[in-house]
C-alpha cells in the first residue's frame, strides 16, 4: 500500500508530511482502525488550518492521505455522520471523522484513489460534519455532487454563526425573518410601515453578520435565515446554511457538471385559519465550496448563493409561499406573499448581486417576507482554468 502511495504523490504539488500514519493506506481495517475514527489531526500542523509545506487543506498529515480503491457514484446520499454512502459498500477506514486543523470541531475524510461522478448522477451531501474529498488520482465531476441545503434543512457543516435574527411580533402583524450571512451578508427581513393616524413602525428581523475569510481558512458551511413570528403555533423556519464541501486530489479536478452548496429557501408564513398569520423566514446563506490539485478546470457550474426569503401569509385566507432553494441556476426567488395582507420575500444573494430584504409591508396587520440569504464563499488552487460559471467569484490563492 505504501509504495501506491508513493507513486501517487510523486509527481504532486502537496503531499503529507513525513510523520504520517504508518501504513499510509485506507483500504483495511488496520490502516485507520474499524471504528470510524481518524486522528486528531494535530501532526505537522501550525494550527493556522491552511496547507503548510504543501499539505493537504484542514487536515493534519495522518488524516490526509489518499485511499487505494477509485470510487464512481451514481444517485447516492453521502451521510457525513454515519460515515455511510447509499448502495455502496466502502472498506474499513475508507470513510471516517477527523478532528479540523487548528480546530475542535469534526470533518468527516473520504479516502479514494480516484472518484468519478457520471453525468447522470446525482450526489447529495447530508449530515452535521462538512465533507473532505482526499483523493490520490483524478476527480471528474460530470453529474452534480450536493452540499447545499434543502429547504429548512442545513447543508453538512453550517453553523449558526451569521444566523438571521427573528421576526417581531406586535399586535396582529408581524416583520419577516432575516437573511443569513456568510461570505455576504443577507436581506433584511421586511418591516411594517403604516403612516396612517396611529400607524406602526416595525423594523424587520435583521440579517447575520459575515465571518470567515476568502481563503476558507476553517472550513465551515453558511447560516439559516431568521424566523417567522405570528399568532399560528408554529413558528415559520429560516432557511438553512448551505455545507461545506472541500475535494482535495494528488493530481487533478475537472469540472463538467455542477458543484452546489447554495442556502435554503425560507418557510412562507402560515395560515393556520386565524386573523393572525404568519410572517415569511429568511433564506439561507450560501456555504463553502474549497478545490484543491495540482490541475483543477472547470466548463460546467459552482455554486454556492443565497437562498430565497419566504412570503408572507394572510390571515383566514392562504398561506405564504417558501423561499427557492440556490440551485445555481436561476437566482433564487423569495416567495410570493398571499392575499392583501402579505409581502414578498427577497431573492437570495447571486454573485456579485447581494439578496434582497423582504418587502415592506403597509399595515400593521400586515405579515411581511423574509430577507434573502446571502452568498457564500468559494476557493481554488491557484492556476485555476474557469470556462464555466461560478458563483460567488471564487478566490484562486489556494496551494497546489
Amino acid at each position: 500500500m505504501r509504495v501506491l502511495c508513493l507513486a501517487l504523490l510523486a509527481g504532486c504539488g502537496f503531499s503529507p508530511a513525513s510523520n504520517s500514519a504508518s501504513d499510509g493506506g485506507v483500504d483495511s481495517a488496520s490502516d485507520t482502525g474499524s471504528n470510524g475514527s481518524g486522528s486528531n489531526g494535530s501532526n505537522g500542523s501550525d494550527g493556522s488550518g491552511s496547507a503548510q509545506g504543501g499539505q493537504v487543506l484542514h487536515l493534519g498529515s495522518a488524516d490526509a492521505m489518499p485511499g487505494g480503491s477509485d470510487l464512481s457514484l451514481g444517485n447516492v446520499m453521502i451521510d457525513t455522520m454515519a460515515l455511510t454512502i447509499s448502495d455502496t459498500t466502502l472498506a474499513a477506514g475508507t470513510f471516517v471523522h477527523a478532528t479540523q486543523l487548528g480546530q475542535s470541531t469534526s470533518v468527516a475524510v473520504l479516502h479514494v484513489r480516484a472518484l468519478n461522478i457520471g453525468s447522470d448522477s446525482y450526489v447529495q451531501v447530508v449530515g452535521d460534519e462538512p465533507l473532505i474529498i482526499v483523493a490520490g488520482s483524478d476527480v471528474t465531476i460530470a453529474g452534480t455532487i450536493d452540499a447545499g441545503a434543502q429547504g429548512t434543512q442545513d447543508g453538512p457543516g453550517a453553523t449558526t454563526s451569521g444566523a438571521g435574527h427573528a421576526s417581531i411580533h406586535v399586535n396582529s402583524g408581524d416583520s419577516g425573518g432575516g437573511g443569513g450571512s456568510f461570505g455576504g451578508k443577507g436581506g433584511a427581513g421586511g418591516g411594517l410601515l403604516d403612516l396612517s393616524l396611529g400607524g406602526c413602525l416595525v423594523v424587520g428581523g435583521g440579517e447575520g453578520g459575515t465571518y470567515g475569510d476568502d481563503a476558507i481558512s476553517v472550513l465551515v458551511g453558511g447560516s439559516p435565515g431568521g424566523p417567522s413570528s405570528g399568532g399560528c403555533p408554529a413558528t415559520g423556519t429560516g432557511g438553512g446554511g448551505g455545507g461545506a464541501l472541500q475535494i482535495s486530489s494528488f493530481a487533478t479536478i475537472q469540472i463538467t457538471g455542477t458543484i452546489l452548496a447554495g442556502g435554503g429557501g425560507g418557510t412562507g408564513g402560515e395560515d393556520c385559519g386565524v386573523a393572525d398569520a404568519n410572517s415569511g423566514g429568511g433564506g439561507g446563506a450560501g456555504g463553502a465550496i474549497v478545490l484543491q490539485a495540482m490541475s483543477v478546470s472547470s466548463s460546467g457550474y459552482i455554486f454556492a448563493d443565497g437562498g430565497g426569503g419566504g412570503g408572507g401569509g394572510t390571515g383566514m385566507d392562504s398561506s405564504g409561499d417558501p423561499g427557492a432553494d440556490a440551485d445555481g441556476q436561476t437566482i433564487a426567488r423569495g416567495g410570493n406573499g398571499q392575499g392583501d395582507d402579505g409581502t414578498d420575500g427577497g431573492q437570495g444573494g447571486l454573485g456579485s448581486m447581494g439578496p434582497n430584504g423582504g418587502m415592506i409591508a403597509g399595515k400593521c396587520s400586515d405579515n411581511a417576507g423574509g430577507g434573502g440569504g446571502g452568498f457564500g464563499r468559494i476557493a481554488v488552487s491557484s492556476g485555476f482554468a474557469n470556462t464555466g460559471t461560478a458563483s460567488p467569484t471564487p478566490t484562486t490563492t489556494l496551494p497546489l
